[in-house]
């Protein structure tokens, strides 16, 4: 990569792989096709679900002027000749017809002063919305920076094991097959021409895996069969959401002045739906909601206790909320009570 950015945990976007149709043979993308595609891919679909056109600054896809110069006619061109067919089952499945349906992803492609002006075709709009498919985006800061076309292949792949194993194991077919590699029966070009790429794309992202991922047959020779990615961060890591990007309520008890160590803590209860007794005995059944109605609670009592002199004052909003919360028990009727309510 051409700089080491911050590393950003999955929790602070969505992760999984792109558009499961770019994967077809009649659409591969490759190169800046896929930088235009991923930029696309970044926007909140769901959200902006009418939005066809979209602004991508060549500063995004080409790295010189001259490239831009040079390419950005081509690119254009070439990016309105990609197809996807839509068999009758996932016509049938998502939108109800009995029809193959052949679509060009982007129909109309202006190249502008700095910018393309991109519009994809409705077709695909609506299949992007169906977040449900997996058809989301990846952390667009790091693919940005990849300086390899399989490197994009890859990220989606690893991605979707990193997030249930820190190891994944593969055979040299099947990793070939997954990606699209055609070729480089040669291992020693394979690694020069693919594995180094990848490795090297990797390195400071979330992704990043020990080098030596080579898995040797027996026999003389040990000739390489296929390949153990081990993944310096797995679902443990995936699980160590920074304070602030897990619950809802994160960010209202940092606002507080609760430190992110006893955040942590009440997440975990939450997290295990554990039991703890108050100070007088009663039994705390830890929840979402649990925190979420004893902060609107204890809310409404600050308030009240703020509009009246005469009421004791709160000196240490953080030490008193937790004592409520988590010691005294100080709002679990009203918790229980906005519980039943549904």
């Amino acid at each position: 990569m051409s700089e080491k950015l911050e590393l950003l945990h999955p929790a602070t976007y969505t992760i999984f792989k792109p558009n499961a149709l770019i994967k077809s043979d009649e659409s591969q993308l490759k190169g800046a096709e896929w930088k235009v595609y991923e930029e696309i891919l970044n926007d909140n679909h769901k959200v902006n679900s009418d939005k066809l056109v979209y602004s991508i600054p060549y500063s995004l896809i080409f790295e010189s002027r001259e490239n831009i110069t040079r390419n950005k006619r081509a690119l254009s061109k070439s990016i309105q000749s990609k197809v996807v067919f839509l068999d009758k089952e996932f016509m049938k499945t998502y939108f109800n017809k009995s029809y193959e349906q052949g679509i060009t992803l982007f129909p109309t492609v202006r190249y502008k002063d700095n910018h393309f002006e991109v519009e994809l075709h409705p077709t695909f709009k609506e299949i992007l919305t169906m977040t449900g498919l997996g058809f989301t985006k990846g952390d667009i800061h790091t693919v940005r920076g990849f300086n390899h076309d399989i490197s994009h292949k890859f990220y989606y792949a690893a991605r979707s094991r990193q997030v249930f194993r820190q190891i994944w194991k593969i055979s040299i077919k099947d990793f070939k097959k997954e990606l699209n590699i055609k070729g480089y029966n040669d291992m020693r070009n394979f690694k020069r021409r693919v594995m180094d790429p990848i490795y090297n794309d990797m390195k400071d992202t979330w992704l990043e895996f020990d080098p030596d991922c080579y898995v040797r047959g027996s026999g003389s020779g040990r000739k390489i069969i296929g390949l153990e990615f081990k993944f310096l961060r797995g679902p443990k890591d995936e699980q160590d959401v920074p304070v602030g990007l897990g619950y809802s309520w994160e960010r209202t008890l940092q606002s507080l002045g609760i430190n992110d160590i006893m955040i942590k803590k009440i997440r975990g209860y939450v997290n295990s739906n554990a039991e703890t007794q108050t100070e007088d005995e009663r039994i705390i059944k830890w929840s979402s909601d649990y925190v979420y109605y004893s902060i609107e609670a204890a809310t409404q009592e600050y308030k009240s206790k703020v509009s009246n002199k005469n009421k004791s004052q709160v000196q240490n909003k953080a030490g008193w909320f937790i004592n409520g919360l988590m010691i005294s028990g100080q709002w679990i009727d009203y918790v229980d009570s906005k519980i039943l309510e549904g």
